[in-house]
């Protein structure tokens, strides 16, 4: 079963990552983390996401995904600043299409009030 939910201290654990300080989303298939994104808290926000082969495998839950994402970068009242992968193709386009803008070369920012 797919399922998108928010990030707990387990999947921290899972992901190597428990003395990080992030908020997030994880896509999960049969109770296992395939896709993971979120907010770096560090100055300044960074944005993140991981996918696994296997969530390539499921377009409709990588659309969940930035749906919830983009939810989430709303409720922060400062500026995110994202990277785009030189290899991943589509990053660009995904940023743009979560509502990040270009700021320089493969440079995003969203938010900030």
């Amino acid at each position: 079963m797919l399922e998108v939910r928010p990030l707990n201290n387990q999947d921290k654990l899972d992901l190597n990552c428990y003395g990080c300080s992030m908020r997030g989303i994880v896509g999960t298939k049969d109770d296992e983390i395939i896709i993971v994104a979120g907010v770096m808290l560090t100055d300044p926000l960074q944005a993140f996401s991981y996918l696994t082969d296997e969530a390539r495998k499921h377009p409709r839950l990588i659309v969940r995904m930035m749906r919830e994402f983009k939810k989430l970068v709303k409720t922060i009242d400062a500026p995110v600043y994202a990277i785009a992968d030189e290899e991943e193709h589509n990053s660009e386009r995904v940023l743009q299409s979560i509502g990040f803008k270009k700021k320089f070369d493969r440079t995003y920012a969203i938010g900030g009030r």
